[in-house]
């Protein structure tokens, strides 16, 4: 059996170093529906597929779709190109219809989307991993850069993303009892349990005290492009 991930990962390398993807691209494309099921059993192998595959497609769409994707148009994110398994995606439903488990895209994190595909219903994530939201880079400077996300180490590899990235994006203010944290946290704010659970990721990362009750401030959002932004 094709290793899926595994696939997504050579793509995602393939597209990293301008060497030529093909191959893994018509791999993707005519792989059959059923194995992705079959192939992908659980939600960690669907992650790093997904999040690899989302990574990769990103790169590629923006760099032959520049009219678009410089804007941040929404047709660039709901423009369906990338085939797999012989089924036409966008960015948008693999992230949100897929990663996120079928959530409205502009819902905040709490409304799930009404009119899912067939494809989505099959494929998707079952438990939601918030974290997805440290992994997936969308070309801007304020995006979290990209790694490559395996199976056996999955784990870690989120675990270090959000680490590095709360690290970077927080900035506590002890004198005004205020905490400053990226926007990406606001546009999802329902996947991280709302405010309650944004405090208690600012703990869990010691960047605020246990006892404090801040005032949460947004980041403004750095839009400026910054492509093959991989991780070291």
């Amino acid at each position: 059996m094709l290793d899926l991930v595994k696939l997504s990962q050579d793509f995602l390398f393939q597209v990293k170093t301008n060497t030529d993807y093909k191959h893994s691209k018509r791999l993707l494309s005519e792989l059959n529906s059923d194995e992705l099921v079959t192939g992908l059993k659980t939600d960690q192998m669907k992650n790093a597929f997904w999040i690899n595959l989302y990574n990769a497609y990103f790169q590629i769409q923006a760099k032959h779709n520049k009219h678009l994707f410089e804007n941040y148009k929404t047709a660039f994110f709901n423009k369906k190109g990338l085939r797999i398994a012989y089924y036409d995606l966008s960015l948008n439903i693999i992230e949100h219809g897929i990663l996120r488990g079928g959530q409205w895209q502009y819902g905040f994190g709490y409304i799930k989307n009404l009119f899912p595909s067939t494809f989505e219903k099959k494929h998707r994530i079952k438990q939601m991993d918030y974290r997805l939201h440290f992994a997936l880079n969308c070309g801007a400077i304020s995006c979290p850069p990209i790694a490559f996300y395996s199976v056996e180490e999955l784990e870690s590899e989120l675990e270090l993303a959000e680490e590095n990235f709360m690290m970077n994006e927080s900035s506590w203010d002890e004198k005004n009892n205020s905490v400053s944290v990226s926007k990406i946290l606001w546009f999802y704010r329902g996947d991280f349990g709302g405010k309650k659970g944004i405090i208690q990721l600012l703990k869990n990362h010691q960047i605020i005290p246990k006892s404090a009750e801040p005032k949460i401030q947004y980041n403004n959002y750095n839009w400026a492009v910054e492509l093959d932004n991989y991780a070291d």
